[in-house]
């Protein structure tokens, strides 16, 4: 499936897709599709909150993901990028899936 920038779309399970949309409604304040740096922060930081019961992310730590998540290069994160870090933390392997087809 081809995504409206050109970009390629995984075909992500719904769940996934269900769990990002959520993101989406929680942390994307001013509606415009992607996650700009504030928005990311406060979604990074609220992972960091459920999964270690804390939220100190140090700037240095916060860079370096963005740095991998953001594989456009947009200083921002979209539905796309998300979906394969959300993909990744379930340990959901598209390989595995075909494999199994």
């Amino acid at each position: 499936m081809i995504n409206i920038d050109g970009r390629e779309q995984l075909d992500t399970p719904k769940s996934i897709r269900k769990i990002v949309d959520s993101i989406w409604l929680q942390f994307d304040e001013d509606n415009n599709g992607v996650l700009d740096i504030e928005e990311a922060r406060k979604f990074f930081n609220a992972v960091l909150t459920k999964f270690k019961g804390n939220s100190s992310f140090s700037s240095a730590s916060f860079g370096s993901w963005m740095a991998i998540l953001d594989k456009n290069n947009t200083g921002s994160l979209d539905k796309i990028e998300v979906s394969d870090f959300i993909t990744k933390m379930l340990g959901y392997e598209m390989e595995n899936k075909s494999a199994s087809n």
